[in-house]
C-alpha cells in the first residue's frame, strides 16, 4: 500500500513538473508579446532590432537600471538602441570624411 502511494505521489510530482515547464514557456511567450505592446510593436526597425530592444529592456529591468531616472525600461531601451544607431552613423560619416581628406592629398 505504501509503495502504491509513493508511486502515485511520484507520478503527481512529475505531472506538476511537466506543467511547470509548460507554464514557463507560456510566460516567456507572453512576456515577449507584452514587451512588443510596450513600444517595440510600432517601431519601424527590423525584427532583429526589435528583439535586441526587447532583450535590452529585460536587461535594464533585471538590474533595476530604470530606478535612477524613474524612466520606464522600454523607453531607456529604445533610447540606448537609438544611441547605438546614431554612433554607427557617426562612424560612417567619420570614415567618409577621412577618405575624402586622403583623396585630396
Amino acid at each position: 500500500m505504501r509503495e502504491k502511494y509513493k508511486r502515485g505521489l511520484e507520478s503527481w510530482v512529475e505531472s506538476l513538473e511537466d506543467r511547470l515547464e509548460d507554464l514557463k514557456e507560456s510566460f516567456c511567450y507572453l512576456e515577449e508579446k507584452i514587451g512588443r505592446c510596450l513600444g517595440e510593436e510600432d517601431c519601424d526597425c527590423g525584427e532583429e532590432e526589435c528583439n535586441f530592444t526587447t532583450e535590452l529592456k529585460h536587461l535594464i529591468n533585471r538590474y533595476s537600471m530604470e530606478n535612477g531616472s524613474d524612466t520606464p525600461d522600454f523607453i531607456l531601451a529604445n533610447y540606448l538602441h537609438n544611441c547605438l544607431n546614431a554612433f554607427d552613423e557617426a562612424l560612417v560619416v567619420r570614415h567618409d570624411w577621412y577618405n575624402k581628406s586622403e583623396e585630396q592629398e
